[in-house]
């Protein structure tokens, strides 16, 4: 293979551990880049998802001479009343029991996905089921932070090769808040994925590997 790919678990998700104290986007462009220089990588790819494209414009702008390119999928720059609800509703679920949680999650998706994929769904909940219950103590500062981004301003100095990915049925990180995206950054593409919501990620792996591929082979 031509690139090495590394997934940066960030701080409070998943595998990764869950300190004590407030997360904020910065902190967690602190530890990327920190990652980077443990690593003793000096450029690289960025390539994040939702809260991770996130991170990945705050890294872009605050770190430039890091950054190869840029290629963000499903998020925004600045977090209005709307999603600022969503979040807290998620952030309330997890308060609530498991089974909330996992019907409020379902919102990610694409009804045409949702209907075709019950199998796979389940297998996702069956794993939400095993996870601890610091994980989501840590969920609710991951959604704090995310409550509080603002960045529209500061993404216009971004001067890397960016490519934006939304899905068109994404009611969560809308078409409108990725077209604020590429307004802001100068020079950066904006694509539609037919068919795939939120977790398009999920719903067109394929497809996204492909653009991806195309868009870093294009920024080397």
């Amino acid at each position: 293979t031509k690139y090495k790919c590394i997934l940066h678990d960030t701080r409070g998700q998943f595998r990764s551990e869950k300190p004590e104290g407030d997360y904020t986007m910065e902190l967690h462009a602190e530890d990327f880049i920190s990652l980077l220089d443990h690593l003793d990588i000096e450029k690289c790819h960025i390539v994040g998802t939702s809260y991770g494209g996130e991170i990945g414009m705050i890294f872009a702008y605050t770190y430039p001479e890091r950054v190869k390119s840029l290629s963000v999928i499903g998020s925004v720059s600045s977090v209005d009343i709307i999603l600022h609800n969503e979040i807290q509703a998620w952030a309330n679920a997890s308060k609530v029991d498991l089974e909330t949680f996992m019907i409020i999650l379902r919102g990610i998706y694409s009804e045409k996905f949702l209907i075709e994929n019950e199998t796979y769904l389940k297998q996702r909940e069956e794993l939400i089921k095993k996870v601890p219950e610091e994980f989501f103590a840590a969920f609710l500062k991951l959604a704090k932070a995310a409550q509080n981004l603002d960045i529209t301003e500061k993404i216009k100095s971004i001067k890397c090769p960016t490519l934006i990915i939304c899905g068109e049925d994404d009611t969560i990180t809308t078409p409108r808040h990725h077209r604020i995206i590429a307004d802001a950054i100068p020079d950066s593409e904006l694509l539609f994925v037919h068919g795939a919501a939120h977790a398009l990620v999920m719903e067109k792996p394929d497809l996204i590997a492909t653009l991806l591929h195309g868009f870093i082979e294009r920024n080397r």
